[in-house]
C-alpha cells in the first residue's frame, strides 16, 4: 500500500495564504508597472478614464426646413447635403445619431452636436444651444448659422455670439481659391500632411474679423500667396475659414464655408476637415509639435548665384552685417571662374554653400553621364573650392524628377529646394531626400514678369513673410544674383533684413539647418493616453541623433485645468515657455530627446 507523504499544499490555511500572496504582488506589480510606464498600460487606462458618455448627433433641423417651405426653395437640397455629410461620416467610421431641435435639450455633458447648413433657428432653439455649449457639449457648426429667426433676418448674430468673430462682409470668389491649414493648431498633428487644398464654392461666405490666428485660411496660391477676393486683397486675420474656441464649458468648431464644400471635393479634404474637428472635440486635450522642433516661425532666404556671379560678394557681406544666415546655390563652372570670391564666401559664418548645378542647363531627360557631372560634380567641385561640405541642391529651371532625384541622392546631398509645392512642409517627395517647398514669390516673378518698383516688391515680400509665417508654414525668398542682389537693388533685401530684426519671434535659417531640424520632425511622433486625472503625452524619437530643446503645444480646450509637466526621466527637464489661459494651451520645452526612444510627459487635469 502507498502511502501520501504529508505535505503543506494540502492545507487550506496555507492555499489562502499563497493565494494572497500571489494576489498581493500581481498588484504590486501592476501598480509599479502602471506607475514606470503608463502609456503600456491600457488596462488601467480603460477602467481609469472617466466613464462619461459621448455621442455624436446630427441636427436635421426642422426650423430649417420650414423656412426653406416657407420662402418657396428647394427643400431636398438641404437634405442631400446633410445625407452627404453623414455618408461620408459613415467612411470614417462615424454614425450619428440624426436628431431634430426638440431633442438638443436631452443631450449630455461631453455630446458633440454636428449642426451643418442650418439657417433658420429660433430663440427657444439658441436657448438650448446655449446651455447645452454651457454644460460642457461641443458643437460642429458652420456657414450661415442661425441667420434666420422664423423670418426676421438676423446675419451673423449667433455666429459672433458663440465665436467672437466679427462680421466683415459677404464675398463671392471669381477665381480658383484654396483652403490653408495653419500648420500650428489642434487639427495639424502630423506636418507630413499638411498641404493646401482646392476650394469649390458656388455661393457667397461669410468674411470675418478675428482677433485669434485662424486654424485655416483662403489664400490665391500662385504667384502670391495672399489672399486677393472680388480683386481685393485681405488681410490674414481677415481671410479665415476655420476657427475653434471655448463657450462656457464646452467647446466649437466653426467653418464659415458651407457643407458642400467638403463632400463635393475629394474625401481626403473632407477627412482631414471633419475627422480632425471631431476628433479635436472628442479628446481632452490635443498636442501638436512645433515644425521645426523649436521654432514656430521660419523663413529661408537663398540666392541663385549664376549670373553676375560677383554679386554674390553683396550678398554675403550684407548677410554678414545683418547676421542674417542664407543659403547661395552656386553655378559650378562660374564658381570655379570666381573661385577666390566663392571661397572667401564660404568662410562668412551666416553663408551657407550650395549647388546650382554645374553648368546651369536643362538636366532632366540628358545623359546618365551629364546628369553626373550636373550633381556629383558641381558638389565635388565646390567642396573643392570651399573646403566646405555641399548639401543643397536647386535644380535649373526648378526642374526635377525621380532619376535626377536618384542621381541627386547619391551624390551626397540631403535637400533640394526647387517650384511652388502644395504640400506645407518639407518632406520626403523623394525617398531619403528631402524636398523644402517654395512658398513665396522669387524677384524674377517681381522684376521681370511684374515689372514692379523697389518699393512694391518690399511691400509684397513683407506681406507674404507675415501671411506665410502666421501659418507657421516655411516663407522662402528666393532672389538672384543679376536681380535683387545686384548692386541697385539689394537696398530691398537689406531693407527686408530691417524688418526682419524687428521680429524676433520669425527665424532666418540656412537650407541645411532647416532640413536637419525637418528631418528630426518627421522622426518624433506623439501619443497621448489617459488615466484617473492624469495625461500622458509619450514623445517617440525614431532618429538616431539627440534632439535638444523640443517644444510641442498642448490645447486643453475641452477640460478645465492642466498641470505643470513631469517627465518621468529623472535628468530631463519639461518647463512651461507659454500659457494662455483664455485660448487655453501651453508651450512646452522638453531639455532633450535620447535616440531611438522614447519618455512621458505626465500632466494632471480637472
Amino acid at each position: 500500500m502507498r502511502t501520501q507523504p504529508i505535505s503543506f499544499l494540502n492545507s487550506k490555511s496555507y492555499d489562502t495564504a499563497v493565494f494572497a500572496l500571489i494576489l498581493f504582488f500581481i498588484i504590486a506589480t501592476s501598480l509599479l508597472f502602471y506607475k514606470l510606464i503608463p502609456s503600456f498600460s491600457p488596462f488601467f487606462n480603460y477602467f481609469a478614464l472617466p466613464q462619461k458618455s459621448q455621442h455624436i448627433y446630427m441636427l436635421k433641423s426642422n426650423e430649417t426646413l420650414t423656412y426653406l417651405q416657407e420662402h418657396g426653395y428647394n427643400i431636398e437640397n438641404y437634405l442631400h447635403r446633410i445625407a452627404l455629410v453623414q455618408n461620408n461620416l459613415k467612411k470614417l467610421g462615424i454614425t450619428p445619431k440624426e436628431i431634430d431641435e426638440s431633442a438638443i435639450d436631452r443631450l449630455h455633458n461631453g455630446d458633440i452636436l454636428i449642426a451643418f447648413d442650418v439657417f433658420s433657428i429660433s430663440d427657444s432653439t439658441q436657448k438650448k444651444l446655449f446651455d447645452f455649449l454651457q454644460n460642457g457639449g461641443h458643437l460642429l457648426f458652420n456657414y450661415h448659422f442661425g441667420y434666420f429667426n422664423k423670418n426676421r433676418y438676423r446675419g451673423a448674430a449667433l455666429v459672433e455670439k458663440i465665436t467672437h468673430l466679427k462680421t466683415l462682409t459677404e464675398a463671392k470668389h471669381k477665381k480658383a481659391l484654396f483652403i490653408t491649414p495653419k500648420l500650428f493648431s489642434p487639427f495639424m498633428d502630423d506636418v507630413a500632411y499638411a498641404k493646401v487644398y482646392d476650394y469649390i464654392l458656388y455661393d457667397q461666405i461669410p468674411l470675418f474679423h478675428s482677433k485669434a490666428i485662424p486654424d485655416a485660411v483662403m489664400s490665391n496660391w500662385a504667384s502670391t500667396s495672399t489672399p486677393i477676393l472680388d480683386g481685393q486683397k485681405i488681410s490674414f486675420y481677415d481671410a479665415g475659414v476655420m476657427w475653434h474656441g471655448n463657450f462656457g464649458k464646452g467647446s466649437w468648431v466653426y467653418f464659415a464655408f458651407p457643407s458642400y464644400t467638403l463632400t463635393d471635393d475629394t474625401f481626403e479634404l473632407f477627412s482631414f476637415f471633419m475627422g480632425k474637428s471631431l476628433q479635436f472635440l472628442r479628446t481632452p486635450v490635443t498636442v501638436i509639435t512645433y515644425p521645426y522642433i523649436h521654432y514656430d516661425k521660419v523663413v529661408f532666404v537663398s540666392e541663385d548665384t549664376e549670373y553676375q556671379y560677383q554679386n554674390l560678394a553683396q550678398f554675403s557681406a550684407l548677410a554678414k552685417k545683418m547676421q542674417m544666415p542664407v543659403t547661395a546655390f552656386c553655378v559650378g563652372y562660374l564658381a570655379k571662374k570666381n573661385a577666390a570670391l566663392t571661397k572667401k564666401a564660404a568662410q562668412n559664418p551666416y553663408l551657407e554653400i550650395g549647388s546650382h548645378s554645374y553648368s546651369h542647363t536643362k538636366i532632366v531627360g540628358t545623359s546618365d553621364e551629364n546628369m553626373l557631372k550636373e550633381t556629383l560634380g558641381s558638389k565635388l567641385l565646390l567642396e573643392k573650392i570651399t573646403g566646405k561640405k555641399v548639401v543643397g541642391f536647386r535644380p535649373p529651371r526648378e526642374e526635377i524628377d525621380k532619376k535626377l532625384a536618384t542621381f541627386i541622392k547619391k551624390a551626397g546631398y540631403i535637400y533640394t529646394m526647387e517650384k511652388h509645392k502644395e504640400y506645407l512642409y518639407p518632406k520626403e517627395e523623394y525617398k531619403g531626400l528631402l524636398t523644402i517647398p517654395r512658398h513665396g514669390t522669387d524677384d524674377y516673378e517681381y522684376l521681370i514678369n511684374l515689372d514692379w518698383s523697389k518699393e512694391q516688391i518690399l511691400h509684397n515680400i513683407i506681406e507674404e513673410t507675415e501671411f506665410l509665417t502666421n501659418l507657421s508654414t516655411l516663407f522662402t525668398l528666393s532672389v538672384h544674383t543679376h536681380l535683387l542682389t545686384y548692386k541697385s537693388n539689394i537696398d530691398v533685401l537689406q531693407k527686408y533684413f530691417e524688418y526682419l530684426k524687428k521680429h524676433p519671434d520669425i527665424t532666418v535659417l540656412k537650407g541645411k539647418d532647416i532640413a536637419k531640424l525637418a528631418l528630426h520632425a518627421l522622426h518624433i511622433h506623439i501619443d497621448t493616453t489617459y488615466s484617473s486625472k492624469k495625461i500622458f503625452v509619450k514623445i517617440s524619437n525614431d532618429s538616431k541623433e539627440t534632439v535638444p530643446h523640443f517644444r510641442f503645444r498642448i490645447y486643453y480646450t475641452n477640460i478645465q485645468k492642466l498641470s505643470n509637466p513631469t517627465p518621468e526621466i529623472v535628468g530631463i527637464e519639461a518647463k512651461i515657455l507659454h500659457k494662455n489661459t483664455k485660448e487655453k494651451y501651453m508651450d512646452v520645452e522638453v531639455s532633450k530627446l535620447m535616440p531611438q526612444s522614447f519618455i512621458n510627459i505626465i500632466f494632471d487635469y480637472q
